[in-house]
């Protein structure tokens, strides 16, 4: 390379620091985010990059199964519940009245005794607003089984088996025939680890999420109903006979709001 070719060089890589430190003190703010941006995203890149495999690993549902779905949820989370286990709102005086006259019924058979206590921890359950999922105790062998139950439940013209509105359309859904009352009827469905989403009435929400076999979705209240929640897979045949005892609540608390075009 010739002197002058160096030294036009030099000048020019000169005149741009010079330009950028005029930037810098005419708008101080911007220099700051310009320099900020490209640093936040090297410390946060090996977060970022777990928690969009973790997005993927859960598999298909509400959102897109790719890295615009990590995007949208990640844009709700800032007005997503906190707390999925927290009971305080099916006491809300608000609440109860905008969910009357079905939200404080419970629809449990009382021949069936009062719902147990779930035995040991709860599942893992990771932050996304969605899919929820539960990513230990799963047990994807008892799927078939589950969603065979939501299928003998659509043995008449009030209920039918459809493609789920709330997740993935590959989903079958249990649903009110034709759809009555919101989220577009849908009562229950089973995702392929074994925990479901359904939709009971505030006091068996409560229940549910009080002993242990259920947490909120953290869109719940939220353009979801507050009563829309995460039920765990069921572990054994003892926990497979809460869980249809669940789904038989969440039918008749859906069947009824709908008749009496609750909420």
């Amino acid at each position: 390379m010739s002197s002058i070719t160096v030294t036009t060089v030099q000048r020019s890589w000169h005149s741009l620091l010079e330009y950028i430190q005029r930037l810098t003190r005419a708008h101080p703010l911007l220099s700051t985010l310009a320099a900020g941006v490209p640093l936040t995203l090297a410390l946060t890149w090996p977060a970022l990059r777990a928690s969009y495999k973790g997005y993927i690993a859960l598999g298909p549902g509400g959102m897109p199964h790719n890295v615009f779905g990590w995007v949208a949820q990640g844009l709700l989370l800032p007005f997503a519940l906190k707390d999925t286990q927290d009971t305080a709102v099916f006491s809300n005086p608000r609440v109860v009245k905008e969910y009357a006259p079905h939200g404080t019924r419970s629809f449990f058979d009382p021949l069936d005794g009062p719902l147990p206590v779930r035995e040991g921890p709860r599942p893992t359950v990771p932050g996304y607003v969605a899919p929820q999922r539960q990513t230990s105790s799963s047990n994807p062998g008892n799927v078939g089984a589950m969603r065979a139950f939501l299928s003998s439940l659509a043995d008449n013209d009030k209920l039918e088996i459809c493609a789920s509105k709330l997740e993935h359309p590959h989903t079958p859904a249990l649903a009110t025939s034709p759809p009555a009352w919101y989220p577009q009827g849908e009562i229950a469905h089973v995702h392929a680890e074994g925990s479901a989403h359904m939709v009971l009435s505030l006091v068996d929400a409560a229940a549910a999420v009080h002993n242990g076999w259920a947490e909120r979705h953290r869109l719940a209240g939220r353009g979801l109903p507050h009563s829309y929640v995460l039920v765990y897979a069921p572990r054994d045949d003892a926990e497979m006979e809460v869980w249809c005892r669940l789904v038989r609540a969440a039918v008749g608390f859906v069947t009824a709001a709908g008749e009496t075009d609750e909420i």
